[in-house]
């Protein structure tokens, strides 16, 4: 499947202490629409929001190899997000074909976890 990334790469601050999993991210280097370089590099240290799709969900279509729906397992004709640390390792993951008001909020609370905000309930 080719993937796209097609978003954006969010840099948000703070990292997430606790349940994490092992993933990490690979290295890449992706040129976008203006053909600008993003690489991996740029964005270590910092929170990563990733979001890609197969060739039919972007105009955008950056990932042709398909390395990011390889090494995380998209999903085809779904977004699929993937929100890493500032340690470059995947906190959560999720793939969504619309609009899931419990996938956002599921989303929302763990980036608000990595920003360091407090619990909103």
């Amino acid at each position: 499947m080719k993937s796209a990334i097609y978003l954006v790469l969010l840099v948000l601050l703070v990292g997430l202490p606790g349940h994490a999993t092992e993933t990490a991210l690979i290295d890449f280097e992706l040129k976008d629409q203006f053909k600008r370089s993003h690489r991996d590099d740029d964005w270590r240290g910092n929170v990563l929001l990733l979001i890609g799709s197969d060739e039919k969900g972007s105009q955008f279509d950056l990932d042709w190899k398909g390395r990011f729906a390889t090494a995380y397992g998209f999903e085809g004709d779904k977004a699929n997000i993937l929100v890493f640390d500032r340690k470059a390792l995947l906190r959560h993951q999720l793939a969504v074909a619309g609009i899931d008001s419990q996938k956002l909020g599921q989303l929302v609370d763990v980036v608000d976890t990595l920003l360091g905000r407090p619990d909103k309930k």
